[in-house]
């Protein structure tokens, strides 16, 4: 059974996949991109301070 840490990490993880297709992709218009950008900033920090955190 995944420990509460690695089923964080695999959440972030699946978010930040999720984000970085949409900034990607051709569906989504620019003016939404700055936005996503920062939600992608925000959760990459959030996964940093996770490993950081359980080392």
């Amino acid at each position: 059974m995944p420990t509460p840490y690695e089923l964080e990490k695999a959440r972030l993880a699946c978010f930040i996949t999720e984000l970085q297709d949409l900034i990607d992709g051709h569906n989504v218009s620019s003016d939404l991109k700055e936005p996503l950008k920062d939600a992608l900033d925000d959760a990459l920090d959030s996964l940093q301070g996770l490993e950081q955190d359980h080392a």
